[in-house]
């Protein structure tokens, strides 16, 4: 019984490793938004740390979607469903810092169509991120807190009031985010 009992658990491990990596759709809009946002902040600020941000957006969804291959293929035989999860974990929480990373760079020095672009983006990431990957909570709400807290961080430090202000809204957006979770 006790076998039977590990036997399912496992086939159920794997049908939510499954589950995790069928979303190769979403993983690739995932990695191109903050790319074309970065593009986008480049053309109309000229601010260079743009190029970075971009490019580090890029390595994030290249070596997403290389697990993403390799477990399509299952290429590496010997890894169990608790390792696929774990590549997924990093992935996803890589890409919520890239995110926030880039948001909080946008608050602290760019125009305010940029800003209004890149928190836009966070907001569709944070709530497509909750929703899609609430079926394995450290993933979603990691990546959640690591979208919104450099944003929420640099609205702090920018000392402006209205910033400020805008921080409570952070806060009540990453608890539905999590609620959602």
């Amino acid at each position: 019984s006790a076998a039977k009992t590990e036997h399912l658990s496992e086939s159920i491990d794997w049908k939510l490793a499954g589950f995790l990596f069928n979303q190769k759709a979403i993983l690739i809009v995932g990695g191109l938004v903050p790319m074309t946002v970065a593009a986008v902040g480049l053309f109309r600020t000229g601010q260079s740390w743009f190029i970075g941000w971009g490019v580090a957006a890029m390595l994030v969804l290249v070596g997403r979607l290389g697990v993403n291959a390799a477990f399509s293929c299952r290429r590496i035989q010997s890894a169990r469903p608790t390792v696929w999860r774990r590549r997924f974990l990093i992935g996803t929480w890589a890409n919520g810092a890239i995110c926030g990373i880039g948001g909080a760079g946008s608050v602290l020095g760019t125009d305010t169509f940029t800003q209004m672009l890149v928190i836009t983006m966070l907001t569709a990431f944070v709530m497509g991120s909750a929703a899609r990957n609430g079926v394995y909570p450290k993933a979603a709400v990691g990546s959640v807190l690591l979208a919104e807290m450099p944003l929420l961080l640099a609205c702090l430090a920018t000392r402006d009031n209205y910033y400020r202000l805008y921080t409570l809204f952070i806060v009540m957006f990453m608890l539905s985010a999590v609620l959602v979770v």
